[in-house]
């Protein structure tokens, strides 16, 4: 049975790549936990997303930074383990955004999950699972 694999190498390629945004996002964490800065913001929309096991839900929050100055960011928020409710407008929630970068911001409650539960472990496997197919469909390419 033939095997296209030039299309094998393409999705792998899109895999690392996805693995690569998720690292990404796990140095992000891990910055926001050893230097950021908690404070309060206020919601200000929510979007709930259905998804197959559980919602997640898109916040627009706005809060101020240490020199009082306000920013305005959407947030996304997982609905698991019973760590995270139906948000509200006009509710308060803890956020910890970078003092030097305050647009780099997330709610504290994403930053105290588990290290396996966050984006390290899906990098690890869409980038070992990609660099194994790429390397077996580049020869036959």
């Amino acid at each position: 049975m033939p095997t296209n694999y030039l299309a094998v190498a393409g999705v792998s390629v899109v895999l690392l790549g996805i693995s690569v945004y998720k690292v990404r996002e796990a140095l992000q964490q891990l910055i926001l936990r050893r230097h950021g800065v908690t404070t309060i913001a206020v919601v200000l929309t929510v979007q709930r997303v259905e998804q197959k096991n559980s919602p997640m839900f898109h916040l627009t929050v706005t809060y101020l930074d240490a020199e009082k100055n306000r920013h305005q960011i959407r947030l996304t928020a997982p609905n698991s383990e019973d760590r995270f409710y139906d948000y509200k407008t006009g509710d308060e929630v803890l956020v910890c955004y970078h003092p030097q970068h305050p647009d780099q911001c997330e709610l504290a409650e994403v930053l105290d999950i588990p290290w396996w539960s966050g984006p390290l472990v899906p990098a690890i496997f869409l980038g070992a699972t990609g660099s194994y197919f790429l390397l077996k469909a580049l020869p036959c390419i």
